[in-house]
């Protein structure tokens, strides 16, 4: 059995890999190996015949905390072909990778679970810091009497939305690197999807608003805000208005956040993911971020 970081050269083992464990959608997972596996660390898992069997990723995570960056991963992507499971494989190279994790002086490793037999399985495996999410559905009423409010956003990038994460989001989030955060972009776009911007202007101030949405796969009226960074009751007004603007047959909208967001609707908290502390001084603090645009 050989376990080694895995260079470009194992692009069609990871492929491979993928298109039997996660999905046989050829394009997703092209930009996957494009543009998300040069900046992670991944491990790949090979038998005595040869072949190449099992692999998993670290992708870069960070949070601040005192004004001090404090680096964990993400752990994503564990897959082993159909025809070699009930070897352990996933096992062995998850414990190779958190050995890594520590020996780099990564504080927390997060993982999110696909279902809910999987919540279980990391818990067991000392994944025992549970994390939870905000989702505050918003129900459209196109029959609404008077003119409805026309709201105009911007298309952004990466670049903007990081420094917008950055101001807002430092110390409450668990933050993407850059190119991580183009990738979770990316696949935004590639379901039909919007990262937009917009100006909300008072009396005495302004601020730019963002959001990143696409509508979901079984049913296009219903809009799926993955992150946005309104807050205030006029703010996600305006952030409805502009998705409605850019989706006139909208009909419910479901904005994903922090367990603390100022409900405007139903709203639901559940479990999102999944931490391992590797530094015990900070474990304390992990339960207290959010894990916004997971990599699913």
């Amino acid at each position: 059995m050989t376990i080694r970081l895995a260079s470009p050269e194992d692009n069609e083992h990871i492929f491979k890999i993928w298109y039997a464990c996660f999905t046989d959608d050829q394009a997703y997972i092209m930009n996957y190996l494009k543009y998300c596996l040069p900046y992670t660390k991944t491990w790949v898992l090979g038998v005595e015949n040869g072949e190449f069997v099992s692999c998993l990723s670290i992708i870069p995570s960070y949070f601040i905390l005192n004004s001090k960056i404090i680096r964990g991963g993400y752990l994503y992507a564990v897959g082993t072909l159909p025809e070699h499971r009930g070897n352990s494989y996933s096992k062995i190279l998850m414990k190779s990778a958190i050995k890594d994790c520590r020996e780099e002086g990564m504080s927390y490793l997060l993982v999110k679970p696909a279902t809910e037999s999987l919540f279980l399985l990391y818990t067991r495996a000392s994944f025992e810091n549970t994390l939870y999410k905000s989702t505050t559905t918003h129900y459209v009423k196109h029959d609404s009497p008077g003119p409805r409010q026309q709201v105009t956003a911007f298309s952004t990038d990466a670049s903007e939305i990081y420094s917008l994460r950055q101001d807002s989001f430092a110390a409450k989030y668990f933050l993407w690197p850059e190119k991580i955060l183009e990738y979770a972009i990316i696949e935004a776009l590639s379901r039909s999807g919007s990262c937009k911007t917009l100006e909300i202007t008072t009396t005495y101030s302004s601020r730019l608003l963002y959001y990143i949405a696409y509508p979901a796969e079984e049913n296009k009226k219903r809009i799926l805000v993955l992150e946005t960074n309104a807050r205030k009751k006029n703010e996600i007004d305006l952030l409805i208005s502009a998705i409605i603007s850019e989706y006139p047959e909208t009909e419910i909208i479901e904005i994903e956040s922090s367990s603390d967001f100022p409900s405007k609707g139903n709203n639901i908290i559940s479990r999102s993911a999944l931490c391992l502390p590797l530094d015990k001084k900070i474990a304390c603090h992990l339960e207290k971020l959010h894990l916004s645009l997971p990599l699913e």
